[in-house]
């Protein structure tokens, strides 16, 4: 029996996608186990509650890291366990956009950075949710390295949207402050949108974002704010929040096209169509005016092109001034999603590439840093 023993290095919503769901499911499954760890065992702690953890398993697959404590745990685990190491990642670390406000985090030569690095140099085999991720990391290295596609629980999400029943379109973005300037691209479109259609309401989920719109607040009235939470209640709160149309602007840069689709499968599970930018998170799963829009992302110095921004302008009117089209494209979106990136039915699309991993029979030879990094001053103590 297959035994997968899976460690966060956060507790978010990137454990959430990568870790937390597809363990819940992989344990579902006849001749697997996946085993866990509770929220507080973030690769700190006791290297023996690790160990002891991880020393019957096949494969050990690990979050990305981002301090040298927790990269030294794995350097000794692996030393101790001789079990193969996969590194997991589900962005381009090493090409965080300078308008991020992640990217001093992820500075070049900083601890993050050159923890996450060693990591992924250090480890056996690698898993990445995307080609572009794979391109970007799996081909530098040489290493064995398999894409793992981001699925969604539809049969749960399929039961939290509330339907809006009032006399408004409600436009939705949901995100944080490291998709600002994303955001802002398209400002102008929607500000065309709300000026000309008293009814439609924009909404924000996560970060409040309406000072980037509408400077002289004639247009208040039309914003609403949904205050965020975290990745247990998120999908709750995406439908209970009625939207009628969901977007999803990026910029078209190496860091996004790194991203993955995410939001389009969290509002498509719930039948809610979107706009989003046609860069490879959403290009290769979107069929357009199908089961979705995608909208090339033409930009300069933070400002889209007028052509983009007319764009976004003729998609979003189109969306809202027909319900019929809101339904049908709301509805193929949710069968795209049901069919091919759904925890129910295509849990085998990491099963699969776990048995390879375990078909590779890789010689396991020592690590030569680890006896330096188990002889680490306080790596047993819980400091």
């Amino acid at each position: 029996m297959p035994k997968i023993a899976m460690l966060h290095s956060e507790w978010n919503g990137c454990a959430h996608w990568r870790m937390f769901e597809p363990a819940r499911f992989i344990n579902k499954l006849k001749g697997w186990e996946v085993i866990n760890f509770p929220k507080t065992k973030q690769l700190s702690g006791d290297i023996e509650y690790y160990t002891d953890k991880c020393k019957d398993a096949d494969l050990i697959v690990s979050m990305r890291v981002d301090n040298i404590k927790s990269l030294q745990m794995l350097i000794v685990l692996r030393h101790l366990t001789k079990v193969p190491l996969v590194f997991e990642t589900d962005d381009d670390f090493h090409n965080v956009d300078p308008m991020n406000i992640s990217s001093r985090h992820w500075k070049k030569g900083g601890e993050p950075y050159t923890s996450a690095t060693l990591q992924l140099n250090e480890s056996d085999l690698l898993q990445f949710s995307t080609m572009p991720l794979k391109r970007t990391f799996g081909y530098k290295t040489g290493k064995p390295t398999f894409i793992m596609p981001n699925l969604i629980d539809v049969n749960k999400c399929a039961t939290y949207r509330v339907e809006n029943d009032e006399d408004t379109i409600r436009i939705g973005w949901a995100g944080s402050a490291t998709h600002y300037q994303d955001l802002k691209l398209i400002v102008p479109a929607i500000e065309r949108i709300l000026e000309e259609y008293k009814h439609v309401r924009f909404v924000s989920m996560g970060m409040k974002c309406d000072y980037m719109f509408d400077k002289d607040k004639k247009m208040k009235p039309q914003f609403e704010f949904i205050e965020g939470t975290d990745f247990r209640g998120w999908n709750k709160l995406i439908g209970k929040s009625k939207i009628d149309i969901a977007i999803a602007p990026l910029d078209d840069i190496k860091f996004n096209t790194c991203k993955s689709n995410c939001r389009y499968l969290e509002w498509s599970a719930m039948k809610i169509p979107g706009i989003y930018t046609d860069v490879y998170p959403y290009s290769k799963t979107i069929t357009h005016r199908k089961n979705g829009f995608k909208i090339p992302m033409m930009s300069w110095n933070g400002k889209a092109s007028n052509g983009t921004i007319e764009a976004w302008y003729n998609n979003l009117k189109a969306l809202v001034l027909s319900k019929d089209l809101r339904d049908e494209v709301g509805n193929n979106a949710y069968n795209n999603v049901n069919e091919n990136y759904s925890l129910q039915k295509d849990i085998s699309k990491w099963t699969d590439n776990y048995k390879s991993m375990l078909e590779l029979n890789l010689p396991l030879n020592d690590i030569a840093e680890a006896e330096a990094a188990l002889a680490y001053e306080g790596i047993n103590s819980g400091a």
